[in-house]
């Protein structure tokens, strides 16, 4: 849980010149595994503007 509510849950949030990429993440607080979500592979390209 977060003091944000879903707004920082998952995916990728863009504020003004800020930009916020968040994953679904490992799954690994009891089984090494993750319910009710989508396998995922993040490509990250940085450059300028």
């Amino acid at each position: 849980m977060s003091r944000y509510g879903d707004r920082f849950a998952c995916g990728v949030t863009v504020e003004g010149a800020q930009t916020v990429i968040v994953g679904a993440g490992l799954g690994t607080s009891v089984l090494p595994m993750r319910l009710f979500t989508h396998p995922e592979i993040w490509l990250v390209e940085l450059g300028r503007q």
